[in-house]
């Protein structure tokens, strides 16, 4: 075996392993792709979760009834029941 063909040997080993670090790095690449998706989908659902139970009533009844009167068309609501909603949204990451 002379040297011309060990070099041709190194640069198809050398090739062929350059392909399956690309493939592996696909791989790779992938799988964290859908690791971000299902956290960033558990993320907005505990979002949702904390946020309902907030005015659910698990903290204050009275916030409970405000949001029941908002949600079922009632028509007068005081300027801190107006702003007792805006902040629990904003806080809880709801609407």
């Amino acid at each position: 075996m002379d040297w011309e063909a060990i070099g041709a040997i190194g640069e198809l080993t050398a090739a062929i392993a350059v392909v399956i670090s690309i493939l592996y790095l696909a791989i790779q690449i992938s799988s964290n792709t859908n690791a971000l998706k299902a956290q960033a989908g558990f993320d907005a659902t505990h979002s949702w979760a904390e946020f309902n139970a907030e005015l659910g009533g698990r903290s204050d009844e009275e916030l409970s009834l405000t949001t029941r009167s908002l949600t079922s068309g009632a028509d007068e609501f005081s300027e801190i029941e107006y702003f007792r909603l805006a902040v629990i949204m904003n806080s809880s990451g709801g609407i």
